[in-house]
């Protein structure tokens, strides 16, 4: 270790090397001096920006110094892309001296290119080309689960609840149903005339009077 870095840096350094530990070349984290703003790194793990001990300050860390040193706050969960395309999350945390008085920087920065493709994949698959494209479609694992969705969602669509009473709402019950081709499937209507408690042929009279 570089006897000449300021003591204060010190904690800084220990922590870089524990963060590296963890997340390896997945990331890189540097301390910055800012007594020297041409060659502020002064300890790097990682390679991630391609630079070396002895690089400068960057030019975003230049601009936050500029308005106000003396008011300064730790920037978190910023992103940025490097000249050569790595994807970044980065979190700046400033260093203060015994007075207060920002000294220097402890960063993190976290390649999260994969991730960045993986979403973009992930949002091509599940974004629709077009509201068209959208559907509502139940995977049922039985006749009976299906017939039972199809009971519930008309029921939902048209603000019934079992037991249906008054005989417009039995007829637009049983009209939506068809509708949604519930009459297709063999057994259905036995199933509804149940349900409203009324004969078979009354199902056939209500979709008659379509």
């Amino acid at each position: 270790m570089n006897p000449t870095i300021n003591p204060i840096f010190l904690p800084y350094l220990r922590m870089a090397d524990a963060i590296y530990a963890i997340f390896d070349e997945s990331c890189e984290v540097v301390v910055h001096d800012f007594s020297n703003m041409e060659k502020s790194l002064i300890y790097i793990k990682g390679n991630l920006t391609g630079r070396k001990l002895g690089a400068p300050i960057t030019d975003y860390v230049l601009q936050q110094l500029k308005k106000d040193p003396t008011n300064l706050e730790d920037v978190l969960g910023t992103y940025s892309t490097t000249k050569d395309g790595v994807k970044i999350k980065s979190s700046i945390v400033y260093i203060k001296d015994y007075n207060g008085k920002v000294v220097g920087l402890f960063g993190i920065n976290y390649n999260i290119t994969q991730f960045a493709h993986m979403h973009q994949l992930l949002t091509n698959i599940l974004t629709p080309f077009d509201i068209k494209s959208q559907i509502n479609e139940s995977y049922a694992t039985s006749i009976t689960e299906m017939f039972d969705q199809i009971i519930q969602t008309t029921l939902l669509e048209l603000n019934l609840t079992l037991p249906i009473s008054a005989k417009i709402d039995k007829v637009a019950f049983v009209q939506n149903l068809d509708k949604k081709g519930i009459f297709l499937v063999q057994g259905s209507t036995d199933k509804v005339a149940d349900i409203l408690n009324v004969t078979k042929q009354t199902i056939y009279n209500y979709l008659e009077s379509e």
